[in-house]
């Protein structure tokens, strides 16, 4: 067995929430990963399991603040609000928090090891949309620090493909287009003036073609070459109203640019027929 030994990690790490750091912990931030499963069982096979399906995955992060900061608390608890004066934080006024959608207020959580460089992600680990939940209790006494224990739970990202987390360098989310064109072959601002479009981390997703005035009845797809990878122009465009594939043939690559100044090449797809209806699909 080879043994790497610059793969063994420890160490303590910094947290940011919504670009925020979280400042000081004590006692070590705690990943927790829990995968549900269902297990089927038949008749034929008594109590054994026949095969077992994945039900859910639920993944928390522990972070054991240890700075009474009140801008951080007022950060990482829901149904606080701010007292305020001279534009500075100078309390805090707790709820109850009934009803506070924790889906709606989650934010990105960012773990990364302390005292490397930003650019330096291989060991860095990231909930896309996470919501916390302070649970802690503190005393005010000699010998003992308050620690303001908040629990992060992540919820699926839709931008994300529904993903839960990331390990390493955060994913890209870049533009994908999709839309109309009487052009045969539709350059840069014809794609990115498409009505359809999305900054994703991968193609795959829930696309709709609306229907347009004038002649424009051909369909077109333009996504960044590196989401191109096991895409099938004659299957992998599903309309999901009659489940079927709709096929197309590939266009001319393009050179497209960000507005962040970034220059790459989107591969286009153009439907093999013209389409007049509007269309609600998918891209596998």
């Amino acid at each position: 067995m080879a043994v790497k030994t610059e793969n063994v990690e420890l160490g303590v790490c910094d947290v940011t929430f919504d670009n925020l750091d979280l400042g000081a912990t004590k006692g070590g931030v705690e990943v927790s990963f829990e995968t549900s499963t269902y297990e089927v069982k038949i008749d034929q096979f008594g109590d054994t399991p026949a095969k077992e399906l994945i039900t859910g995955t639920k993944i928390t992060v522990k972070v054991p603040m240890v700075e009474t900061d009140l801008d951080k608390l007022l950060k990482v608890m829901p149904q606080a609000r701010a007292v305020t004066s001279g534009g500075s934080t100078v309390g805090l006024r707790i709820g109850t928090g009934i009803n506070i959608d924790m889906l709606a207020i989650g934010k990105e959580l960012r773990l990364h090891p302390t005292g490397r460089l930003a650019s330096e992600t291989k060991s860095d680990f990231g909930l896309y949309k996470a919501a916390p939940s302070a649970n802690f209790s503190f005393s005010y006494q000699t010998g003992q620090e308050r620690v303001y224990e908040v629990t992060f739970t992540a919820y699926p990202a839709p931008e994300f493909a529904d993903e839960l987390c990331w390990f390493g360098k955060k994913p890209e989310l870049i533009d994908v287009f999709w839309g109309r064109a009487t052009s045969s072959n539709p350059n840069e601002a014809a794609i990115e003036a498409f009505p359809g479009s999305q900054l994703r981390a991968q193609r795959q997703g829930p696309i709709s073609f609306a229907l347009e005035a004038g002649s424009n009845t051909t369909l077109w797809l333009a996504w960044p070459t590196d989401f191109d990878t096991g895409f099938s122009a004659s299957t992998s465009v599903i309309n999901t109203l009659t489940n079927t594939a709709i096929p197309f043939t590939a266009g001319t690559d393009v050179s497209v640019t960000d507005a962040g100044g970034t220059t790459r090449t989107y591969k286009v797809y153009k439907s093999s027929a013209a389409v007049t209806a509007a269309i609600q699909a998918r891209i596998d």
